[in-house]
């Protein structure tokens, strides 16, 4: 319970994330918020395939009290070894200091080991 705790609140953080970034999108045929319903990998009565998404987070962590905030966030599918990445988010106030480009290239290093390529 207590792990499952500790990844909604870190998913709940990246849907914010996104949300920040992005103008909500509705699903048109059931009204739900798309990119919920990819962060969170929910089963949806939709026609949309928003199945088998991960999300990665990049965080920030003070090293003075340990407090950690949330840079950015990415939703990735993978599918025939394939990865597709719908949805990168960089918080505006860390936008121009490279984070995107960090959590890329660490997204990108992690699914290389997983054998992506493309």
């Amino acid at each position: 319970m207590r792990i499952e705790s500790f990844y909604c609140t870190k998913l709940h953080s990246a849907l914010n994330a996104i949300h920040e970034c992005f103008e909500p999108s509705k699903d048109p045929y059931t009204n739900r918020d798309i990119a919920e319903d990819i962060v969170f990998d929910l089963e949806s009565d939709s026609e949309l395939n928003l199945r088998g998404f991960y999300t990665v987070v990049l965080e920030r962590r003070d090293d003075d009290d340990g407090h950690e905030e949330m840079v950015g966030a990415a939703t990735v599918r993978i599918n025939k070894g394939v990865a597709e990445v719908p949805l990168v988010a960089t918080r505006p106030q860390f936008r121009r200091l490279g984070m995107c480009r960090i959590l890329m290239n660490e997204l990108e290093n992690r699914l290389m080991e997983l054998g992506i390529e493309r």
